[in-house]
C-alpha cells in the first residue's frame, strides 16, 4: 500500500508537467557552430572531479543512515520498530529546513567551498555522534543535527558547484555523472554497512566506516579552487 500511495503524486505531477510545463523551440544550431560535448574533458576539470567525490561520500553516509539507522536502533538499542522508523524519519523532515537555509547561505556569500566545508564537518561529527550518543535526548539531537546539514541539504550547494564549473555544452552530462557517483554510493553504502556487520557482529563499524568516508569528503572539497563572491 505504501507504494501505491507514492504512485499518486507521482501520476499527478506528470500530467501537471505534461499541462504547465512550455519549452521554446530553440533554434537550429549548425554542425560547425554547435559545441562539442567532450566526456573526457569532464574529468580534467580539478574542481568537477573533487565535487564527484564529495557527492559520493556525502551520499555514502546519507544512504548508510536511512537504510540502517532503524534496523541499527531495533537491535543495537532494544527500541521496537515502529519507535526506530519515527525516530529515523527525523533527518529528511528537518533536511526541508536545512536545504533552504544552506542553499541561501552558499547564495548570500556568492561561494559554495565555505558552505560545504562548515556542513560536511558537522555531518561527520553526527554520524560519529549516533553510535557514541548515549541517551535518547542526546541521539534526537544528533539526528536533527544531521538533517540540518546533511546530503539532502548538502545537495542543492554541491549542485550549484557543478553548475559554476560545468562547460555550457556538456552541463547535462556534468548533472548525469553527479547522478552516476550519487548512486554509486547509495547502492555501495547499504551492501557493504551489511558487510561489515555480518562479519563483526555489529553495526557500529559501518557507521564508523561512514564517517570515515565523510572525512575523504570534507578533504576533497579543501583542494577545491574558488574564484572571488559571484
Amino acid at each position: 500500500m505504501p507504494f501505491v500511495v507514492v504512485a499518486i503524486p507521482i501520476i499527478i505531477v506528470t500530467l501537471l508537467m505534461i499541462v504547465f510545463v512550455k519549452e521554446k523551440a530553440s533554434a537550429p544550431i549548425s554542425t560547425q557552430a554547435a559545441p562539442k560535448t567532450n566526456f573526457s574533458q569532464l574529468f580534467k576539470n580539478r574542481n568537477l572531479v573533487l565535487a564527484y567525490i564529495t557527492i559520493f561520500c556525502s551520499i555514502y553516509g546519507f544512504f548508510v543512515i536511512i537504510t540502517w539507522l532503524p534496523n541499527y536502533l531495533e537491535v543495537e538499542r532494544g527500541m521496537d520498530k515502529i519507535e526506530a522508523s519515527k525516530i529515523a524519519s527525523i533527518v529528511p523532515w528537518i533536511s526541508i529546513i536545512g536545504t533552504l537555509l544552506c542553499s541561501s547561505v552558499s547564495d548570500k556569500l556568492g561561494r559554495r567551498k565555505p558552505v560545504v566545508l562548515f556542513m560536511m564537518p558537522l555531518s561527520l561529527i553526527a554520524i560519529f555522534s549516533i553510535v557514541h550518543s548515549d541517551s535518547y535526548t542526546l541521539l534526537i539531537a544528533v539526528l536533527i543535527l544531521y538533517g540540518f546539514i546533511g546530503k539532502i541539504s548538502l545537495n542543492p550547494v554541491l549542485i550549484a558547484l557543478v553548475a559554476d564549473n560545468a562547460p555550457k555544452a556538456s552541463l547535462s552530462t556534468a548533472f548525469g555523472l553527479y547522478n552516476f557517483f550519487g548512486m554509486a554510493a547509495s547502492i555501495c553504502a547499504p551492501y557493504f554497512t551489511w558487510l561489515i556487520a555480518d562479519k563483526t557482529g555489529s553495526l557500529n563499524s559501518g557507521f564508523y566506516l561512514a564517517a570515515a568516508i565523510t572525512l575523504v569528503g570534507i578533504t576533497a572539497m579543501l583542494f577545491v579552487k574558488e574564484g572571488p563572491k559571484k
